[in-house]
């Protein structure tokens, strides 16, 4: 992560504009030294990437006003209380037209400063992850619902979190479904399927040692909680497949001694637990495996709302077999660049992870398909667009306007029904047909950037 050492970071854009856009951007998960993530974490690493592209464009000016502090409530606390007196104080002093807030920690500031960022004309916006939305805690689901109805736009990382923003209140005239981008230079190009074993064996030699040229090594990356069903696939899906199957498991998490008790069987010996991974050996897992897997499962007050991880699989070439379920599906299209599997079905995990580690030209089919698709469509300077377009459309909504009171836009630019409500929210199965306000670019009916696209 570069160490930008000022306040303002400025950069590359191919198409500059008259005025750079002023951009607050603020986060409770980064490094203020040097704005990288404060742990290894989905919605941490997009926040720091985020940021690193938006700072690097010629046709925006980014104020980071970030720190570590989400997991230290007296901290977060005072970073709360210091990032709204900076908020107030930029926004009064017409030093900022437009904020944007990494997740809805943050994202509740634009309650205390609604009137304030009203006045001065500056538009706001705010970045949805999954849990950051729907965490059970009453005082916290009330400021989220409130902070639905100031905020100007609200961009969800996939259908499934903007479904749960729907049903907290936020008008669907709000909502654009921005998905996490990827870092398409932290990993080189694919390598080819007969470079992957020795690729393995260079970084892991002791763990690929028992490991034949002809078996399959499925990996799985991510912090090791109960959603994300590591232990459950060791438990009842390995016991189905064939013995020159392995499972290597790369990541830390409470889920931990679950997933130990779980290898207690039979498949036990196929089964590795890596801990956490410096970069360039998780690159080595990601590039000698030879299929990932990402079986979550669906449990009540939590929620998978993109799956970052199926993202730098695609970059390295990994084909997947993921759970149909919340934001994975954005993501992986099922016969394309993976299989998708009901959540909490082992046969049908087990059958997919059969039908590709018997058939390597499909593998390589749906590898090749993933890659193009990770570095095309969920490149971080593609995400960073829609982003920017957003914002843009507000901030100028709101210039344009001789009211003192900013209105939003609509399809036909700005639209007087802010506070007059929209369509009721819908039901939890209607996610797909979540529809967001419009972008510079239309997008397919659903208004995903990339997920359902082909």
């Amino acid at each position: 992560m570069p160490d930008f050492s000022g306040k303002e970071l400025t950069a590359h854009r191919a198409r500059p504009l008259a005025a750079p856009l002023r951009l607050a951007f603020v986060s409770h998960a980064l490094r203020p030294e040097d704005h990288g993530p404060a742990r290894v974490g989905g919605l941490e690493r997009a926040a720091a990437e985020l940021l690193d592209v938006l700072g690097r464009r010629e046709d925006i000016v980014v104020t980071p006003i970030v720190d570590a502090v989400m997991s230290d409530p007296l901290r977060f606390a005072a970073f709360s209380a210091s990032a709204l007196g900076r908020l107030r104080g930029m926004a009064r002093a017409g030093e900022i037209d437009a904020v944007l807030f990494s997740a809805m920690p943050t994202g509740w500031m634009s309650v205390p400063l609604e009137q304030t960022l009203r006045r001065a004309g500056v538009a706001s916006a705010a970045i949805c992850h999954g849990h950051d939305v729907i965490m059970p805690f009453g005082p916290y689901q009330h400021l989220v619902r409130r902070a639905f109805r100031s905020l100007d736009a609200v961009m969800p990382v996939s259908r499934a979190t903007g479904a749960r923003c729907v049903e907290r209140g936020l008008a669907p005239d709000r909502l654009h479904v921005t998905p996490n981008g990827a870092d398409v230079e932290r990993f080189a190009p694919a390598p080819p399927p007969e470079a992957r074993r020795g690729i393995l064996k260079a970084a892991f030699p002791r763990e690929a040692a028992g490991v034949g040229s002809d078996e399959l090594v499925i990996a799985s990356v991510g912090r090791q909680a109960p959603r994300k069903g590591h232990a459950w696939f060791v438990r009842e899906v390995m016991p189905r497949l064939p013995a020159g199957a392995h499972f290597w498991l790369a990541g830390e998490g409470r889920e931990a001694k679950a997933i130990e008790a779980a290898a207690g069987g039979d498949a036990g010996a196929r089964v590795r637990r890596l801990g956490g991974l410096s970069e360039a050996r998780l690159a080595a897992l990601y590039r000698g495996a030879d299929l990932f897997v990402m079986p979550n499962l669906a449990l009540p007050g939590d929620i998978e709302g993109f799956g970052l991880v199926l993202l730098e699989a695609a970059l390295n070439g990994l084909p997947v077999v993921c759970a149909d379920l919340e934001g994975m599906a954005d993501v992986v299209l099922d016969g394309v660049n993976g299989r998708l599997a009901a959540s909490g079905d082992a046969a049908a995990f087990a059958a997919a992870v059969r039908e590709l580690s018997g058939d390597p030209d499909l593998r390589e089919r749906f590898a090749r398909a993933a890659e193009v698709r990770a570095r095309g469509r969920f490149s971080w300077s593609a995400i960073a667009e829609r982003h920017v377009d957003i914002l843009r459309r507000y901030q100028s909504c709101h210039s344009n306007l001789a009211s003192p009171r900013p209105l939003p836009m609509s399809v036909g630019g700005c639209d007087a029904s802010r506070d007059q409500g929209g369509p009721s929210p819908g039901r939890l199965g209607d996610a797909p047909r979540l529809r967001p306000a419009p972008s510079v670019r239309e997008q397919r009916p659903g208004g995903v950037v990339g997920p359902q696209a082909g």
